[in-house]
């Protein structure tokens, strides 16, 4: 997303405020709860306006990876897209993939819902992940990365960590 969108100039001061936001997005679609973004908002203690900014950046990150995998300027993944410099969070935030006892154990509470194009049972299994904050409720974003099928990114959960090994 060229740096003078309108969309990276939206600053978010809750998580309601950012859902209003999506809509805007031309390569990421939110296909989750909004509920669970939204009990963020209930939960954050006085930093839900940092934590909504903190993932509304993710969003553009995602949304920037998306927009240079269609135009054919990046063929690697979101992992490196944010390595390179380009994206406005850092590829230490980016998980790819969960641990072993975390896709046996909790693999259904990682199950997200997705247009019936992508799966006919309308929902998937999301690993990858973007790390908001590790500071309780540690908001997370789960997504589906479908640029290699010309489908952008789909955002199956904004919300509060999900259940691990160490929650």
């Amino acid at each position: 997303m060229p740096p003078d969108s309108p969309d990276t100039r939206v600053e978010p001061a809750s998580y309601a405020d950012l859902l209003t936001h999506l809509p805007r997005l031309e390569q990421v679609t939110f296909t989750g709860d909004p509920d669970q973004a939204l009990g963020l908002d209930r939960r954050c203690c006085g930093r839900k306006k940092t934590w909504a900014r903190k993932t509304w950046a993710s969003l553009i990150a995602l949304e920037g990876y998306a927009q240079a995998r269609a135009r054919g300027e990046s063929t690697s993944g979101f992992w490196h897209y944010c390595r390179s410099g380009i994206a406005p969070i850092s590829h230490h935030q980016v998980s790819l993939q969960e641990s072993t006892q975390v896709r046996q154990m909790w693999a259904e509470e990682r199950l997200f819902p997705v247009p019936a194009s992508v799966h006919p049972k309308g929902r998937v299994r999301m690993f990858a992940h973007i790390r908001i904050d590790n500071r309780p409720p540690a908001p997370r974003v789960y997504y589906l990365d479908r640029t290699a099928q010309g489908e952008g990114i789909l955002v199956g959960y904004i919300g509060a960590h999900l259940t691990t090994t160490r929650t």
